[in-house]
């Protein structure tokens, strides 16, 4: 019985562990939400862990803090729009999966300070796997009316 309890303790850590040297060099205040675990059973040990981190707080005190009070937009298809309501979400698009084979470029141009992330262009196609991204523009009167954005990002203005 002592193995069961062992492997769950060793589990543990090497979340706590993923946690403190993954996620939080990145996000100081990352917190996880809701956690489900698989198995809690009575000396049973775990066999899966389920998590979602708080946003709220996450990115505050961090590079990736905005502290205006400016408004974005989202460009997607009506079937992009009908799973963000779905869900209540936005979601983030693998970087090999987006329309623009420019946009990578541009994203990494923006952590060219940030010793954490390191572009190697020579590494493109597997950066394009594992890395995601969020795309909005600033809200404003050449954005919302800009046919260009409507055409390629917004599904021809659907």
């Amino acid at each position: 019985m002592g193995n069961e309890n062992d492997s769950t303790q060793e589990t543990f850590e090497k979340i706590i562990k993923f946690k403190k040297e993954v996620i939080n060099p990145i996000f100081p205040n990352a917190q996880f939400k809701k956690a489900e675990w698989g198995n809690l059973m009575i000396n049973v040990p775990l066999n899966s862990f389920n998590s979602k981190l708080d946003y709220r707080k996450l990115l505050e005190n961090t590079n990736y803090e905005y502290k205006g009070n400016g408004k974005y937009i989202h460009y997607t298809t009506l079937i992009g729009l009908k799973l963000i309501l779905e869900s209540g979400f936005l979601r983030m698009s693998q970087f090999g999966n987006l329309s623009d084979e420019k946009e990578l470029i541009y994203a990494a141009s923006v952590f060219k300070d940030n010793p954490l992330f390191k572009f190697d262009p020579e590494k493109l196609e597997n950066l394009k796997k594992n890395i995601f991204c969020l795309s909005l523009c600033k809200s404003n009167k050449a954005t919302k009316h800009n046919h260009l954005m409507w055409e390629a990002y917004g599904d021809k203005g659907k």
